[in-house]
């Protein structure tokens, strides 16, 4: 049986969220029957959070001690000998990338942006349509399989969610903002394992009589969120899901490289760019907002617009990669 070797890490942690373990796993789910695959992530208290996912995925788990990082690292890829590697980290390391390819096998990269991407076979990049790169481009976002969603004239929901993690608590902020505005659509407020502000954005939901309702690590999140049709989400994999969506998204960034990254992709005009979190603008949410809930031609052009963006068979394009190498 081929090895795949997933080296990632995440955690409830600045700048590195959950994102990259939730990506690993979905190209890992599609791989497992016909492979035996194997994680390994820095063992730092961090990103024990990311470690439990992993974990509770069913998948081996090799913890990298950070003194003995590159002993440990060249010690797993010699004893595992896998035939496909996936690197799905923040940040990239030279060093990092050389020991991954010291045997050969070809290494797979996502949203590098380094000169030592060389060293990736296959620099996956959705953010970024770069001249030369084959793999890159809003295309090959992994996100899980999107429903058919039609559009509706009228806007019925509103969905709102910041990843796993939500570093700066997008989440409360939008929520505080929208139980005072005068809007009466429902609102859907989606949350990962990781959020830890629970009990106050519950406090909001009980006091909206039901126009706001709060899904904890929900197994219906795909449902949930295509049954909206204006979403608030950051720049993340989210992002990606309710542009494959067709939903009007208004994107409000976490971090500085989230800008950036979402920017790139402005030119395409299938969505609104808020700006970052840490400076969020109450007026601004309601203008904006408003505008989405009022311009129906606005919303069929994100409408159309998204969809023709994210197709949503990134994650088939990535897993057929590495299937063929497998089958070679």
């Amino acid at each position: 049986m081929k090895v795949i070797l997933f080296r990632t890490d995440g955690g409830v942690v600045a700048e590195v969220g959950t994102g990259h373990i939730y990506r690993s796993l979905l190209v890992a789910d599609q791989l497992r029957d016909a492979s035996r695959v194997i994680f390994s992530s820095v063992d730092k208290p961090d990103y024990e959070h990311g470690h439990a996912m992993i974990k509770e995925a069913g998948y081996p788990l090799h913890l990298i001690a950070p003194d003995r990082y590159n002993n440990d690292l060249a010690r797993l890829v010699q004893d595992c000998k896998p035939d496909f590697i996936i690197c799905d980290i923040y940040q990239y390391d030279e060093n990092d990338l050389r020991i991954l390819k010291q045997y050969g096998a070809p290494l797979m990269t996502y949203d590098h942006f380094d000169d030592h991407r060389k060293f990736s076979d296959y620099p996956i990049n959705a953010f970024v349509e770069e001249t030369g790169n084959p793999y890159s481009g809003p295309g090959f976002a992994v996100i899980p399989p999107t429903p058919i969603r039609n559009f509706r004239t009228t806007p019925e929901r509103i969905f709102i969610c910041f990843g796993g993690f939500d570093y700066l608590d997008i989440t409360m902020k939008l929520v505080a903002i929208l139980s005072q505005a005068e809007i009466a659509t429902p609102v859907d407020v989606a949350i990962g394992s990781g959020y830890s502000n629970t009990a106050v954005l519950s406090q909001y939901a009980d006091s909206s009589y039901g126009r706001i309702r709060i899904h904890r690590q929900s197994a219906h999140f795909l449902e949930v969120m295509a049954g909206a049709d204006i979403a608030f989400v950051a720049g993340g994999l989210v992002f990606f899901q309710t542009l494959s969506l067709g939903m009007a998204s208004i994107v409000i960034c976490q971090y500085e490289h989230q800008m950036e990254q979402v920017g790139s992709l402005g030119r395409h005009n299938a969505f609104f760019l808020l700006g970052m979190g840490n400076v969020l603008d109450p007026k601004a949410v309601t203008t904006v907002l408003s505008t989405l809930m009022t311009d129906l031609k606005l919303r069929y052009d994100f409408y159309e617009r998204g969809r023709r963006l994210v197709d949503g068979d990134g994650l088939k394009r990535v897993v057929n990669i590495i299937r063929g190498h497998l089958e070679k």
